[in-house]
């Protein structure tokens, strides 16, 4: 299945802006693979049900790809002086897909913060994880959770003030 979406993989890498600018297309290609390999390490642990076709399968290595990105911004940021200062973050630091680089202070905090909204509210968490570490429109959102797209924005719409009260300083 990998050889099959390997192009929406790495297009999906690109699309997330995690993993830098100037050598982008490499880095994005070293984010597939080390998302293959632990996929490949966590194979055993998952349902032929949850990879029962293409949408599904992309789905769940695009959250492994999420993983994979924000396990590397927490090592790099590890190795900088003054590295455990952490930013207060806002819902206007999500980008909208196709939009710059987050710095790693600001992403890790929206990691947590999705990570409250995933356990809160898995239906909320999935739209925003399609539009923003996807970086799938709201048609293709629809299409990939079979729902319809006034309810795509509307949960997104949720998901956002949700993370905006989170995130308040």
């Amino acid at each position: 299945m990998f050889e099959l979406t390997y192009d929406d993989l790495r297009r999906i890498a690109r699309r997330q802006r995690l993993v830098g600018r100037s050598t982008e297309m490499t880095q994005a290609a070293a984010l597939v693979h080390e998302t293959y390999l632990r996929f490949r390490r966590r194979l055993h642990n998952l349902s032929a049900e949850r990879l029962a076709n293409r949408q599904a399968f992309v789905r769940i290595v695009t959250m492994m790809m999420r993983s994979v990105a924000i396990d590397r911004w927490r090592m790099r940021r590890a190795g900088r002086r003054g590295g455990d200062h952490l930013r207060s973050a806002r819902t206007d630091d999500l980008p909208e897909p196709g939009a710059d680089q987050l710095d790693s202070a600001v992403l890790l905090t929206l990691d947590d913060a999705l990570t409250r909204l995933r356990a809160a509210h898995p239906e909320w968490f999935e739209v925003v994880a399609q539009r923003y570490f996807a970086g799938r429109t709201f048609r293709e959102t629809a299409s990939a959770l079979g729902i319809d797209v006034d309810e795509v924005r509307s949960r997104r719409r949720r998901a956002l003030e949700w993370l905006r009260r989170a995130l308040r300083p």
